[in-house]
């Protein structure tokens, strides 16, 4: 009778503490917050845990505690299938609130950007498209990400390289594909950053094609048709007389 007394006095503290402050605390004196929660490691309080959460491998299994009631806005889970948390919204499940990134780690001891290989025809004001290829020595075998360069000095241009993997122990190239309408003529300059180095690339625009000017200095002599000549002109098999 003694422990049932007891168990009804801690629950009712329980419920006056939850009335009164408005908080619960499960393994802390002092909730900091509506829900605290925490681990008591004999008579100290520790903060070094981590919450786990409900898990599931479908969102469409998560469910409201109440019957035939919808998922409540703000319910969050982990989703082991997508491998992170979600959060239920007001029209639908979040995708991943946190997706899980992996940095690639590749790196090499130099890159060779003075002498690139370049192919293609760059013009200013014409859609141009072409390629150019640097050297690396050094490679760890590790991958790189994939980069979208912006040309400056002569803009319009874009250097894009695919992912993939350095060589390990050994040299190799990377090659950039080069896209876009330069907005004059000159270098256009790509800073190359990848594998924790950095370089510089040139790729020369030529002026934007035109008709020739004609020479200022020739004269031109044009023949006088007398008023008494008629001219004839063959048009469809026919002759017309002007």
């Amino acid at each position: 009778m003694k422990k049932i007394i007891t168990n009804v006095f801690l629950i009712t503290g329980i419920l006056l503490s939850i009335s009164v402050f408005g908080q619960i605390g499960i393994g802390s004196p002092e909730p900091r917050g509506a829900l605290d929660i925490n681990k008591k490691n004999g008579d100290k309080y520790t903060y070094d845990m981590g919450l786990v959460l409900p898990t599931n491998d479908a969102a469409a299994k998560i469910r409201n505690a109440v019957p035939n009631a919808s998922v409540a806005p703000g319910t969050i889970f982990y989703d082991s299938t997508k491998d992170c948390i979600r959060l239920r919204q007001v029209s639908d499940w979040s995708d991943c609130l946190a997706d899980i990134e992996s940095t690639p780690s590749g790196e090499v001891a130099s890159l060779v950007c003075d002498t690139p290989a370049i192919n293609g025809t760059f013009a200013a004001e014409v859609n141009s498209y072409g390629t150019f290829t640097i050297q690396y020595t050094g490679g760890n075998g590790n991958s790189y990400p994939a980069l979208n360069v912006q040309s400056i000095s002569v803009t319009g241009l874009k250097a894009t390289l695919a992912p993939g993997y350095f060589q390990s122990g050994v040299g190799g190239t990377l090659t950039f594909v080069v896209s876009g309408t330069p907005a004059a003529a000159g270098n256009a300059i790509f800073v190359i950053i990848i594998g924790g180095k950095n370089c510089v690339v040139n790729v020369p625009v030529s002026p934007k094609p035109g008709i020739a000017a004609l020479d200022p200095a020739r004269i031109f002599k044009v023949k006088k048709i007398a008023e008494d000549k008629v001219l004839s002109v063959r048009v469809n098999k026919k002759n017309i007389s002007i």
